[in-house]
């Protein structure tokens, strides 16, 4: 008379004399709103639908249950989308009632569980747009979809039997229409900015390394987050970015003030190759690079 909240066969011990219930105090917690379990294809979704009374919700679960044990064994780790998880249960009530002995008790109980099924359907589909409208109303201008943000989704729609293929194509459609992009693909086009910006095979240029921050701020990602995705890409690549290197260039020259001749400019790119532990060719590139801002009046 109080209610389970969970009645799936994990929580069913039969015995001779009948059936026990256990976990009723653990699930009714477990299934409050506030939080809910991981992915369970016993279950209609991830916590009890707001407003359900828990006897109606124990006994729609009670007849997916039933639905589900009459299936092969192998299929009952499947998740569901919740219109198919309800002409399951359909189908089995149908022949539940069919082939019952007349006057059965239990074919009232029945009924009144595929009676909800209509709303346990509604209330069972992952609200992907109103989750992907919050997500766009917090973060305002910026349109790019976070790794986490996408895995989180993706997550909480199994919950909701909701299969990868149908939820991808669900978000391709809304981030075409909502003009986002994915982390990933904003990371990849990137990275394949820098891969064209290098000089040897260590040295992004400086236009690259811009361009490649630029990726992210066409699509309202803060310069400053930019510049850190960007950082992040060149430490994968083990590459350098001409323009910190050349920072650095150019505190080592400062106390140099007069124009190095050959030798001089050889010896220069020596010491720097060690002090940035980069190549000699690098090196000499960013002394070369410094010493014709000089000459062109752009150094301060």
């Amino acid at each position: 008379g109080r209610g389970h909240g969970a009645l799936h066969p994990r929580n069913i011990i039969l015995r001779q004399s009948g059936f026990e219930l256990v976990d009723a105090i653990f699930n009714r917690a477990r299934l409050s709103a506030l939080s809910g379990p991981g992915k369970d294809s016993w279950l209609w979704g991830p916590c009890v639908p707001e407003g359900w009374d828990l006897e109606d919700w124990d006994l729609i679960s009670l007849l997916r249950t039933a639905a589900l044990l009459a299936q092969d064994p192998l299929t009952w780790r499947k998740l569901r989308p919740a219109e198919e998880a309800a002409e399951m249960c359909r189908k089995w009530a149908e022949d539940c009632i069919r082939f019952a002995p007349a006057g059965a008790d239990f074919i009232a109980s029945v009924r009144q569980a595929v009676a909800l099924l209509p709303v346990i359907v509604k209330v069972s589909v992952f609200p992907l747009e109103e989750k992907l409208a919050s997500l766009a109303a917090r973060q305002g201008p910026d349109h790019m979809l976070r790794q986490g943000d996408e895995d989180n989704l993706l997550d909480l729609a199994a919950r909701f039997g909701l299969g990868k293929e149908q939820f991808d194509q669900h978000l391709s459609v809304w981030m075409l229409l909502n003009k986002y992009q994915k982390e990933s693909d904003l990371r990849f086009l990137a990275g394949e900015l820098l891969k064209a910006g290098l000089h040897g095979e260590k040295l992004v240029s400086s236009r690259a390394c811009a361009a490649a921050e630029r990726t992210f701020t066409h699509y309202g990602v803060d310069a400053k987050e930019a510049a850190g995705l960007v950082q992040q890409l060149l430490a994968q690549g083990a590459w350098l970015d001409e323009r910190r290197a050349g920072e650095k260039c150019r505190q080592f020259l400062a106390t140099v003030s007069e124009h190095p001749d050959e030798e001089g400019i050889d010896d220069l790119a020596t010491d720097l190759a060690e002090k940035l532990r980069a190549s000699p060719e690098i090196a000499r590139r960013l002394v070369d690079l410094e010493l014709e801002r000089r000459l062109l009046g752009l150094a301060h």
